[in-house]
C-alpha cells in the first residue's frame, strides 16, 4: 500500500500524480519568434515533492472567494478531487500508511488526531489556519505508531483490554460523507485537503 502512495510538501502521503502537458519555449527562439513552442510531457519524478494541482485549484477558488464555491458543481469537484487524492478507497490504511512517510513528525500525528476528532464531533483543538503553520516536512522522526483512544473508538479498533469494538470509518465514501455533515465541514475538507496534498503556502 504505502509504495503506492507519493510524498506531498508537508510530509503526508497522497495518491501519485498523472504526468501532465507543459507547453515551454524553445530556448533562444522564443525570443526570435513569440509563437514558437514546443510540448513536453512532464512527468513527476520520485524524488520531487509536487503538490496535487486538482486540490491546488479548488483551495485558491476556496480562499479566493469565488463565485463558484457556493454552487454543487464546486461541491461535487472537491469530493471527486478528494477521492482521487488519498491514493486508495480504505481510509483506515491511508490514516496508518502515513507513519511510512519519512517526513512523518508528531504535528503530523496531532493533525490526524485532531482530524480524526474533526469527523467525530465537528470541531477541533487546535484552527486549521494555526495547523498550516505547524506541519512541517522537518518535523520528522515520530515512529512510536501509537495513536489516541479517539482513533481506536473511530476506526473499531479493539483497545489494551481487548474489548471488541465493529470495524468502522474504514470507507473513503464514507468518511467524506461523514465530513461534508458537520457544520462548516466541507470548508474543513477543502483546506485539510490542502494541507495534506498542496502547497505549503
Amino acid at each position: 500500500m504505502v509504495d503506492a502512495l507519493k510524498l506531498y510538501p508537508r510530509g503526508f502521503l497522497g495518491a501519485p500524480l498523472a504526468p501532465v502537458l507543459k507547453i515551454k519555449p524553445k530556448p533562444f527562439e522564443s525570443r526570435l519568434n513569440a509563437l514558437a513552442v514546443r510540448v513536453n510531457i512532464f512527468t513527476p519524478q520520485v524524488a520531487t515533492v509536487d503538490a496535487n494541482p486538482t486540490v491546488e485549484a479548488l483551495y485558491g477558488k476556496w480562499i479566493n472567494r469565488d463565485p463558484e464555491m457556493t454552487s454543487f458543481e464546486f461541491r461535487k469537484k472537491v469530493w471527486i478531487a478528494a477521492l482521487a487524492a488519498f491514493g486508495t478507497n480504505n481510509f483506515f490504511e491511508w490514516f496508518y500508511a502515513q507513519q511510512a512517510s519519512p517526513a512523518f513528525g508528531d504535528m503530523h500525528r496531532r493533525f490526524l488526531e485532531d482530524t480524526i476528532l474533526f469527523l467525530q464531533t465537528g470541531r477541533r483543538n487546535l484552527n486549521l489556519e494555526a495547523w498550516t503553520d505547524l506541519v512541517t516536512v522537518q518535523d520528522s522522526g515520530d515512529r512510536s505508531n501509537v495513536y489516541s483512544e479517539d482513533a481506536k473508538v473511530f476506526f473499531g479498533i479493539a483497545d489494551a483490554d481487548a474489548q471488541y469494538r465493529r470495524p468502522q470509518n474504514r470507507q473513503l465514501t464514507e468518511v467524506i460523507q461523514r465530513w461534508s455533515t458537520h457544520a462548516r465541514g466541507f470548508d474543513d475538507l477543502v483546506v485539510t485537503l490542502h494541507l495534506l496534498f498542496g502547497n505549503l503556502t
